[in-house]
């Protein structure tokens, strides 16, 4: 799961759907790792073992291809014409608006590698013993 809070709201702004709503999302999920409280997109067929698992959760939102049909008593269903674009968008709003805490929050490189003059290596880095790096 990628932990970032968001507001329904941003969220339908960031994909370009029509402003509103009021859920709150503590971050994005995959379909394997279900949980409560996050975002999902399905840039598929929904089947119908897809369809119970999402019924299961509980103020969720749930991102789908436009005219996909589905009803989940306790999740939002946001419809749109290309759901992988629109967590794109997503991801990119979570990034430009830092809501994700770093995984990483110094920089610690390893004596042994072996960095290349011309590589762009992040402020914030973890990077282990013995790799090379062009």
């Amino acid at each position: 799961m990628l932990r970032a809070t968001l507001n329904e709201s941003e969220i339908r702004q960031a994909i370009g759907l029509p402003e509103g709503g009021t859920l709150v999302v503590d971050g994005l999920a995959t379909l394997g790792d279900l949980q409560d409280r996050c975002v999902y997109f399905i840039n598929r067929t929904l089947t119908d073992a897809v369809r119970e698992s999402l019924a299961t959760l509980r103020d969720c939102i749930v991102i789908v291809q436009a005219g996909a049909n589905i009803n989940l008593n306790d999740c939002v269903v946001l419809e749109t014409s290309n759901p992988r674009v629109a967590i794109a968008r997503v991801l990119k709003f979570i990034a430009d608006e830092q809501r994700s805490p770093p995984w990483v929050t110094e920089r610690n490189v390893s004596p042994t590698a072996v960095i290349s003059p011309f590589a762009v290596v992040s402020q914030h880095v973890a990077i282990g013993p013995d790799p090379v790096i062009a």
